[in-house]
């Protein structure tokens, strides 16, 4: 996760959630709970694997100001 993507965000916390079908990633900026961002970096190696998800490499993604979320296309 990139500089732009975390202030994007204004949060040092994020909530994962993943849609099958569509095969989307949401990255959400919380207060409390979640998972903790180092620096640009998001280990959420528990997540991938409770869903199977071994896409590897960047990708684009597409900032919704009203959810303060980021959703990327796998």
């Amino acid at each position: 996760m990139n500089n732009v993507a975390r202030e994007k965000l204004g949060s040092s916390r994020v909530e994962l959630a993943y849609d099958q079908q569509s095969n989307v990633i949401r990255v959400k900026g919380v207060t409390e709970g979640g998972i903790e961002l180092k620096k640009t970096k998001l280990f959420g190696k528990g997540f991938f694997n409770q869903f199977g998800i071994t896409q590897k490499g960047k990708f684009e993604a597409e900032y919704n100001p009203e959810e303060n979320a980021l959703y990327v296309k796998l």
